[in-house]
């Protein structure tokens, strides 16, 4: 992955994030997921780790080039059965990603499975590279 093409991480954490300060419960843990990213000519891969959250608990925001991602995990007593006892406990993911520009955020694709959130992050056209056929003559 070249340096013009690095996606970074911002050094603030969602414990200093007023957003994520106003939209969380008090006494929920919150935790930066681990992310991995892949590059190839046409964009970027990225998975977070984020046990325990679906579709309906996870979002993703772009503004000003700055992805955020946020996803909250609920550990309820199944249905008819009542609380004895609980270690787990709710958890509130929150991770802050610096795009570079040649990201075409507004085609960006979001998907969650088995607590694995996974983006697709194109790069502009402007950005890939193009293969110029060489002819005989």
């Amino acid at each position: 992955m070249s340096d013009e093409t690095k996606l970074t991480t911002t050094n603030q954490t969602a414990e200093t994030t007023e957003q994520a300060s106003n939209s969380r419960p008090a006494r929920v843990r919150v935790t930066r997921p681990r992310i991995d990213i892949h590059e190839s000519d046409s964009g970027f891969v990225l998975y977070a780790d984020m046990p325990g959250v679906d579709e309906k608990s996870t979002e993703v925001l772009v503004e000003k080039n700055v992805l955020t991602i946020q996803g909250t995990a609920r550990f309820e007593a199944p249905e008819g059965f009542a609380e004895v006892h609980r270690e787990a406990t709710q958890r509130f993911y929150e991770r802050l990603i610096r795009l570079p520009e040649e990201v075409e955020a507004t085609k960006l694709q979001a998907s969650v499975r088995n607590g694995v959130l996974t983006l697709h992050l194109p790069k502009t056209t402007e950005a890939q590279p193009i293969r110029v056929q060489v002819n005989a003559g």
